[in-house]
């Protein structure tokens, strides 16, 4: 009986393990990263997960309008940025204090 309980349990918890991964509620272990894109008036980036694209972002996040980043240099900090709070498991939306802080960074 006991060995019938315990092969339940295992098999409920992989399932359950299953299902959280389809569901995307399990942190992937691929490595994320970035690419600066040059846009028509600046800069912006996409964030990768492998190949995939996950996040193409042509323009400031959080800041009103769509005003590219002036810089490569701070499309870079806000997409590495971006990928550190993905790894650690993280949204990745970054706040307008987020933005304010990158952008001072590179004045």
């Amino acid at each position: 009986m006991r060995k019938k309980n315990r092969l339940a349990a295992a098999f409920t918890a992989g399932l359950c393990a299953w299902l959280l991964a389809a569901a995307g509620c399990v942190r992937s272990t691929e490595p994320w990263h970035y690419r600066v894109t040059q846009e028509k008036e600046g800069f912006g980036y996409l964030i990768l997960q492998e190949k995939d694209t996950f996040i193409y972002q042509p323009y400031m996040p959080a800041i009103g309008g769509k005003q590219p980043f002036q810089s490569a240099e701070e499309a870079r900090e806000a997409a590495k940025h971006i990928c550190q709070k993905l790894a650690r498991g993280e949204s990745p939306a970054l706040s307008r204090k987020e933005m304010e802080k990158i952008r001072e960074k590179r004045r």
